[in-house]
């Protein structure tokens, strides 16, 4: 899902930067508290999984690949700002691996980080006072249908700067199959892990 350098067009690039710098900038102090509240070595470890995770590539279309992203993953551990911002630094830390463009870096935080990560833990919310098992199959739909619809958007950019409209079906189809990864790394991140969501659920409830 990584979009190479030089794939997009210069407008697309700025709009993604520029999208990715508010993002960042909105986030940046509560993500700061949600990393502290975490820990280093629970914040690490998410920042490591998702480095693990985005560097399994299987090759689609138009010089991009698919992969899980493990950015809903980081949020629903560490909280969502914490989690955008771990996700810019991997991506960062992944340009000299060959996976991503510095001149679409920006791009790339929008597509896994703001819609992928952001968007599906907001969605996954909608059932976290429903229990655990219910909000281990929410967060797992949340997660597959944020990697989808990521892939989708990065294969509408492709196409709108001027590479085959064949990528956009190409790279939903498939991280339908990749969104699965996805789906089981959040349920047994729920399942398994103590999270921040559940322990406010409780005190609300």
């Amino acid at each position: 899902m990584h979009v190479p350098h030089g794939f997009c067009s210069l407008p697309l690039e700025i709009a993604g930067a520029a999208l990715a710098a508010g993002a960042l900038a909105l986030t940046a102090r509560p993500a700061w508290a949600q990393a502290r509240a975490a820990g280093p070595l629970t914040a690490g470890l998410a920042a490591a999984g998702m480095f693990a995770v985005q560097m399994v590539n299987v090759p689609v279309a138009a010089g991009t690949s698919g992969h899980a992203l493990g950015v809903l993953a980081a949020a629903l551990v560490l909280g969502p700002a914490a989690a955008l911002w771990g996700c810019a630094l991997v991506l960062a830390l992944q340009l000299p691996f060959g996976d991503g463009g510095w001149q679409a870096l920006g791009i790339n935080i929008v597509n896994m980080g703001v819609v992928a990560g952001l968007g599906g833990w907001w969605l996954a919310q909608r059932a976290r006072t429903a229990g655990r098992l219910a909000y281990a199959a929410s967060a797992a739909a949340a997660g597959w249908a944020g990697c989808v619809l990521a892939a989708t958007l990065c294969g509408v950019e492709l196409w709108l700067s001027g590479r085959p409209a064949a990528a956009i079906p190409a790279m939903a189809q498939a991280h339908l199959l990749t969104g699965l990864v996805e789906s089981a790394t959040v349920a047994a991140v729920v399942l398994l892990a103590p999270l921040p969501a559940l322990a406010t659920a409780r005190q609300e409830a």
